[in-house]
């Protein structure tokens, strides 16, 4: 093993801990898992997986399945296609992405978004643009790569829409971050949090191991 070969190598944190924020389907289940989840106000939105081989949409996703959905690669890193993401507002759209992929229910946040940034048993808040509310009737999807948005959004649907909720306190971060931490083994790590624009509750949408703290 390298790090064997290599004993004046700092491992930060381990590899199989690492290894959890690399597939999104598990990062799903460990979110689902998160002590305090309903202390915390906490939800994790409706998420379903589409496998590679799937032709029948109507076999793997449920008649009830709520739309519009962000469409996003299984795997959180490595590619291109890690970050290539769309916002869906029906099964025929999700041919424009490769699969195998996974639909998150998408939930209004008023296009805010807390950046959380993980140090040890620190955690650094930045408040970023997001996506705006979107109504439930279909229109064409949005398609964009989450590397180079940066917080930016896309222009023609951010106009008029500057983000109008403030993040959660700090006390539920603080509280989210460690529990975190402690599920995932990790000192070292990203994540982003919003809150649902009707019921005033917190979703973690996404995680990153050693993210760019920009």
């Amino acid at each position: 093993m390298y790090l064997n070969a290599h004993p004046d190598i700092v491992q930060v944190d381990s590899l199989v801990s690492q290894e959890k924020t690399i597939d999104r389907v598990s990062m799903d289940k460990l979110f689902q898992s998160l002590p305090l989840i309903t202390e915390l106000n906490l939800f994790c939105p409706k998420s379903i997986v589409i496998p590679a081989s799937c032709t029948d949409y109507s076999s793997v996703i449920p008649h009830d399945f709520p739309f519009p959905a962000v469409c996003k690669s299984v795997w959180a890193c490595g590619s291109d296609d890690s970050h290539d993401m769309g916002i869906i507002w029906n099964t025929k759209q999700i041919d424009m992405f490769k699969k195998p992929v996974v639909l998150q229910e998408y939930i209004n946040h008023n296009a805010t978004i807390a950046k959380v940034y993980v140090m040890g048993s620190e955690s650094y808040v930045v408040r970023r643009k997001s996506f705006p509310n979107f109504e439930k009737s279909e229109r064409s999807p949005v398609r964009f790569n989450s590397q180079k948005l940066k917080g930016n959004s896309i222009p023609e649907l951010m106009s008029d829409y500057a983000g109008k909720s403030d993040i959660p306190p700090s006390e539920v971060i603080d509280k989210v971050s460690k529990s975190l931490s402690g599920l995932l083994n990790l000192t070292l790590f990203g994540y982003d949090l919003i809150t649902d624009a009707q019921s005033g509750r917190h979703a973690i949408i996404d995680i990153n191991y050693f993210p760019g703290f920009s």
